[in-house]
């Protein structure tokens, strides 16, 4: 993926928004709660302190951060595997950002188990397709769903992508 095209995507998306999908979420939160953690804790030690701060670097491009409820069950369950007291410090580091302007977007799980991939990728990976065209960006760390929203028309970006150098989002 070539520079050019991530700095057109980021622009294009950065006043309406990204999704961040679940792995990614885990790892935003794990590293404002103990960036330290990150490379210890069994649900995100394939990421590093570098990839947080990469990410939140790339999260405060965008004027909101958008999520929906499967996400963030997903999110609060794997975080509820954290050891005290990073668990209580995580969930309580959830709350203020549920309560300070995420956006939450909601798609009855009965509409969303229409999709005719629900079987392959389940409620929440067929629920970011249902929320994203053409109004959010989704940045996922799953190749399998990158290709799946791309394949419907949805932008999405592979953080894989990102990790290895992103020295232009210094430009934004």
């Amino acid at each position: 993926m070539s520079n050019t095209y991530i700095e057109k995507i980021l622009n294009r998306y950065s006043q309406k928004g990204i999704v961040v999908d679940t792995n990614l979420f885990l790892l935003w939160l794990v590293g404002l709660t103990n960036s330290e953690r990150i490379e210890k804790f069994k649900r995100t030690k394939k990421y590093t302190i570098a990839d947080y701060k990469q990410l939140r670097e790339l999260l405060g491009l965008f004027a909101r951060i958008v999520t929906t409820p499967h996400i963030l069950a997903e999110v609060s369950n794997l975080a509820n595997q954290l050891n005290d007291p990073d668990r209580g410090k995580c969930l309580s580091n959830l709350q203020v950002i549920l309560n300070n302007g995420i956006v939450e977007k909601y798609v009855l799980g009965a509409e969303i188990s229409k999709d005719k991939k629900f079987a392959t990728f389940g409620i929440k990976d067929c629920g970011i397709k249902y929320i994203a065209p053409q109004k959010f960006l989704v940045l996922t760390d799953d190749f399998k769903l990158k290709q799946y929203l791309e394949g419907s028309g949805i932008d999405a970006i592979n953080f894989e992508n990102l990790r290895l150098d992103i020295p232009y989002l210094k430009k934004y």
